[in-house]
């Protein structure tokens, strides 16, 4: 659905998430993993932090995956 401008995806038992390209997606990511949340957290893991967030695109869980493998950090 279409909210002032923003696709939304309505969640069973969550309220609506927003739906975000990939520029967006990276920076979540990033944020979520070793920005501000500063969580060093794996791919499944991320994934619903992100989704706790409020956020969602359809390749989330392929990305955070791909996103924590490649952490020189970790």
């Amino acid at each position: 659905m279409i909210i002032d401008g923003e696709v939304l995806r309505q969640g069973i038992s969550a309220p609506s998430l927003k739906c975000l390209e990939n520029n967006e997606a990276e920076y979540v990511m990033n944020e979520i993993h070793k920005g501000i949340c500063s969580m060093f957290s794996e791919g499944r893991s991320m994934a619903s932090k992100v989704f706790q967030a409020g956020y969602y695109w359809p390749t989330m869980h392929a990305n955070c995956a791909k996103y924590s493998k490649r952490c020189k950090e970790c």
